[in-house]
């Protein structure tokens, strides 16, 4: 059973992908949303490694911020960076589920396409003899070393968009014609 901190804390980033809705942060609320079998099998495929290595592959480097009760404008501004603005992806840095296997290359030798069929020998050939294997390990390869904070780009918040005159927001042109202004009324009735 999950207490009343716990919940709250929960439940702060799902209001906030809730708020900015599906289309933005690409989140499904559990308690909200209708999930197809689409849904659940998409979800099970991806898993969380996946996501985070596509969303947040240095997300140690930018810790979410302090737990408290309600949403703060602090979750907002991080569920923003990590979605909407991708601001925790750190350039050449992949998460090792991204990464393809490299062990040991294995040689292979091309098949031919379309052979035709050879014919059949008269005597049995014997077969060759293979050869001994080595008894040593493979040595094993090292591990790149993990990016270091200082290699990551600075986060920089992107410019305001710069609209062209045609989407400039409408102001409604003065009335034609201009009306007079109006002259008080004075209180000398022979005026």
């Amino acid at each position: 059973m999950l207490s009343h901190k716990s919940q709250a804390i929960d439940n702060a980033p799902t209001a906030i992908h809730l708020r900015r809705g599906p289309p933005l942060s690409q989140v499904r609320s559990i308690a909200y949303d209708l999930w197809t079998s689409a849904h659940v099998q998409r979800m099970r495929a991806v898993g969380n490694e996946k996501s985070n290595a596509h969303f947040a592959p240095a997300l140690q480097f930018f810790p979410p911020p302090v737990e408290s009760e309600k949403v703060s404008h602090e979750w907002i501004q991080y569920v923003c960076d990590k979605y909407v603005r991708k601001a925790f992806r750190i350039q050449g840095l992949e998460h090792r589920s991204a990464r393809p296997q490299t062990s040991q290359p294995v040689a292979s030798t091309p098949e031919p396409a379309a052979a035709p069929p050879a014919p059949e020998p008269a005597a049995p050939t014997p077969a060759p003899v293979p050869a001994p294997t080595p008894t040593q390990a493979p040595a094993p390869t090292q591990a790149p070393a993990p990016p270091v904070l200082a290699q990551a780009a600075p986060f920089r918040i992107p410019p305001p968009p710069v609209f062209p005159t045609w989407m400039a927001p409408y102001t409604p042109a003065p009335s034609w014609p201009a009306e007079p202004p109006i002259k008080p009324r004075s209180r000398n009735p022979f005026l």
